[in-house]
């Protein structure tokens, strides 16, 4: 897109803050439509576990349908607890 501001944001999944920093990104961007592009960066906050698996199956997505990794990016920060404390696999 071709806004005169561009937003990019270093974050994590599983991070609280994170959580709160995108629900503020949701009501600029409504606000400000065609008027900021949002460039969303993976900054997992742990090398392993859940951070960095949620980052890997959100590029995966990204590769596959942008849409869908979107979608994934709205249902992992709708539930926050949930990602933080789920088991990855082995």
């Amino acid at each position: 897109a071709d806004a005169p501001v561009t937003i990019v944001a270093y974050s994590d999944f599983t991070c609280p803050y994170c959580q709160q920093g995108a629900a503020t990104m949701e009501k600029v961007l409504k606000e400000n439509q065609g008027k900021i592009k949002y460039v969303f960066k993976h900054f997992p906050l742990e090398t392993t576990g859940v951070a960095r698996l949620a980052a890997e199956y959100h590029v995966a997505a990204a590769r596959q349908d942008p849409e869908l990794a979107w979608k994934f990016y709205d249902l992992l920060f709708a539930a926050p607890t949930c990602s933080r404390t789920a088991n990855p696999p082995s």
